[in-house]
């Protein structure tokens, strides 16, 4: 079920430039590029049903769920069969029905591509390296503003406490969510929400307000990489702000 990602690069790519050599063919008005075209649309859509079996074997296999993986995997569906109807399309020589199908073919591959992309990347994996979601302001290169920190012993104000959380939230957005949000819950932990953030996972709370050196989420995110429990298991690790945002945040009561 893990050779999904693989394997569904290969109807991305074979359709969506079967396409592009179509509409170069068409403006050509030429038919030198038919051969290869036509060996793209049956590799392409063969290649989906393929994709297609991996990804069921995957949702099965892993704790997906949610609206994102529905959608994600019924447009993935749908574009096997529309990349069979292009295929039918072309065999029939029924040029218009598939100049028509392979358009619709390749929205269906790039709207399910989008969804696949927000399960292992993230609602926010386009826009979170836009140029303006960069350096701004006080932030620090990697996105973190560390400005609440120099409050000391002193409490923090309504605003401090909202900006912290906000801090806190994009954090485990862009490393977290991927693997234990509302699409996947690995170990039965999810941290999008408040209450399940306080519930913890399988292997029990990961929080203990006002305690970060006794909070398992600590101590999980900064063991060596490459050890077994370290996390996340996968991408980029926390920066040491990161860090310390997340132990600040659990030294303020969390």
């Amino acid at each position: 079920g893990r050779l999904h990602p693989l394997v569904v690069h290969f109807p991305v790519s074979l359709l969506c430039v079967a396409l592009l050599l179509e509409i170069i063919g068409w403006r050509r008005k030429s038919t030198e590029l038919r051969a290869g075209i036509t060996a793209l649309v049956w590799i392409g859509a063969i290649s989906s049903v393929l994709a297609v079996a991996l990804g069921l074997l995957l949702a099965n296999q892993e704790e997906y769920g949610g609206n994102t993986v529905t959608i994600h995997q019924w447009t993935g569906i749908a574009t096997v069969v529309l990349a069979g109807a292009t295929v039918f399309a072309l065999r029939t020589q029924r040029t218009s029905l598939y100049k028509s199908l392979l358009f619709v073919t390749v929205g269906g591959v790039t709207i399910a591509g989008h969804y696949g992309a927000m399960l292992t990347h993230g609602d926010g994996y386009l826009t979170e390296v836009l140029p303006f979601n960069k350096e701004k302001g006080g932030e620090k290169s990697d996105g973190t503003n560390f400005t609440f920190a120099s409050t000391g012993n002193q409490p923090l104000t309504d605003k401090q406490i909202e900006d912290l959380n906000i801090e806190v939230r994009s954090i485990l957005a862009h490393n977290c969510y991927s693997c234990h949000g509302e699409a996947k819950t690995k170990g039965e932990l999810r941290l999008d929400k408040k209450d399940f953030i306080f519930k913890g996972g399988e292997d029990g709370p990961i929080i203990e307000a006002g305690h970060p050196e006794r909070s398992e989420i600590i101590r999980r995110i900064t063991l060596p990489t490459g050890h077994k429990e370290a996390m996340p298991t996968k991408g980029k690790r926390l920066t040491e702000k990161e860090v310390a945002v997340l132990e600040f945040w659990i030294k303020q009561g969390a």
